[in-house]
């Protein structure tokens, strides 16, 4: 953790190496000397054994000697004749060295048990210092662990609690009551104030908005917008919510009309759920949530059907600039839908609020086309 300098650091290598090199002059110098001690050794051992062996053969040389003599003593005196006794004495000067050698191999091999002794305490010694170290170092990890387990706990402890607190912040702000303001895409001035909540969508928007003027193609054909601060506008999905939008900031209604109607009492509940029943999904290809059953039905047709094509090529050309642009739909795709792909494929969400034409037969004029109206042979 200490930071050194570059002198401090060279000076701390150079004492390093200054101090393996002391140890390793000791230690040379240690097995020096017990290598010659091991010579030493061997060397007493060596004379004593030639020592012994010497005396062996003066003793048998001598017991040799007694037993000729027994013989000739026998001998003579059964001839009557003289008795001759010869020996081969072993001096006392050779048995003292003998046992001077010997003493000192006895000597030298209880200073090597002595030193093997010692060395084998000096191991196991450090053995159980390095084993006393690692039990050490594994309480030292295992406290650090369960340190690091603790503030664990707690962080993720804290992160349930901020993300509860994140959830109760959201439920208060979906809760909260807000007036909004839907008016009418169109230059008739025509808007409506509803109270809202921040967690409605905009399902819940358009369901409103029917009610309130009383119009339930609100529901069927009704597309709400946002407006861009460039003055475009951006298409909201009905899973959208009012939380996207900023504070005090509208919405916009096109495809249906926002005039209150007189005859609001002929407007039953079964006409508002039979309105958004039919509504056709922008991006499904012209179906509504209402015949999913009978597409999924369509879907199963005999093998001996031809198989039609499922997307057209729609080509859309500017009356001002003859610009052009080809795209790629669904054969039940709507012209809500063509809008948005045109959109998409321009980058420019404004195109959203421009019409569509068709030239008329006779080439004489031109027919608008609604964005309810399903594409089918328009090209």
């Amino acid at each position: 953790g200490k930071a050194y300098t570059h002198s401090e650091f060279v000076k701390y290598f150079e004492k390093d190496a200054e101090r393996n090199w002391k140890y390793s002059g000791q230690r040379a110098q240690k097995e020096a000397k017990e290598k010659e001690d091991r010579e030493q050794a061997t060397k007493a051992r060596r004379e004593a054994f030639d020592m012994a062996e010497k005396l062996k053969a003066a003793d048998k040389a001598h017991s040799g000697s007694l037993a000729g003599a027994a013989a000739a003593h026998g001998r003579a005196a059964a001839a009557d004749g003289p008795v001759v006794r010869t020996a081969v004495p072993v001096s006392a000067e050779d048995r003292e060295e003998l046992q001077r050698r010997l003493e000192e191999c006895r000597m030298l091999e209880e200073k090597r048990r002595a030193e093997e002794e010692v060395a084998r305490k000096a191991r196991e010694d450090a053995a159980r210092k390095a084993q006393k170290e690692a039990e050490q170092r594994n309480r030292e990890e295992a406290a650090r662990q369960a340190k690091r387990d603790a503030e664990r706990a707690v962080r993720a402890e804290l992160a349930v609690k901020e993300h509860e607190e994140v959830r109760r912040r959201k439920r208060e702000e979906a809760d909260k009551e807000i007036v909004l303001e839907v008016r009418h895409a169109g230059l008739g001035g025509h808007s409506v104030t509803l109270q809202a909540r921040r967690g409605w969508s905009m399902l819940e928007v358009r369901r409103a908005t029917a009610r309130a003027v009383g119009r339930p193609e609100v529901l069927e054909f009704g597309r709400l917008l946002r407006c861009c601060a460039d003055g475009s506008y951006k298409s909201l999905r009905d899973v959208d919510r009012l939380t996207c939008l900023l504070p005090d900031e509208g919405v916009v209604l096109m495809n249906a009309r926002l005039d209150e109607i007189l005859e609001r009492s002929q407007v039953q509940d079964e006409d508002y759920h039979k309105a958004e029943a039919r509504r056709v999904q922008p991006g499904s290809g012209g179906a509504s949530p209402a015949s999913a059953k009978t597409a999924k039905a369509a879907k199963g047709k005999s093998e001996g059907d031809a198989e039609r094509p499922d997307t057209v090529e729609v080509t859309i050309r500017s009356i001002h600039t003859s610009a052009a642009q080809s795209l790629q739909v669904k054969v039940a795709a709507t012209i809500g839908d063509v809008k948005e792909a045109l959109a998409n494929a321009l980058g420019r969400p404004e195109v959203l609020n421009v019409k569509l034409l068709r030239r008329n037969n006779d080439s004489a004029g031109y027919t608008s086309l609604l964005d309810d109206e399903v594409c089918g042979s328009t090209r």
